[in-house]
């Protein structure tokens, strides 16, 4: 995943579906460096039951960063 010149992550989960995206991080502990869930569609995100802060970023449908909430707390 590029966020403009920069690599945000080169491993990234797709959540494509209701259930992968009910899902989502749920049951993790954390993520490495360099791991990411991509969510699409996706308009609105519930950090509920997980166990660490994440990094969420938001794009347009052309992929163009149009929000981002840093260390976002379960």
């Amino acid at each position: 995943m590029i966020c403009g010149d920069r690599k945000i992550a080169d491993r990234v989960r797709l959540a494509s579906t209701v259930l992968s995206r009910a899902i989502g991080l749920i049951g993790r502990s954390r993520l490495d460096a360099g791991e990411g869930l991509w969510i699409t569609p996706c308009s609105s995100i519930h950090p509920f039951f997980m166990a660490f802060p994440i990094d969420v970023v938001f794009a347009d449908a052309e992929g163009r960063v149009s929000r981002v909430w840093p260390r976002l707390r379960p």
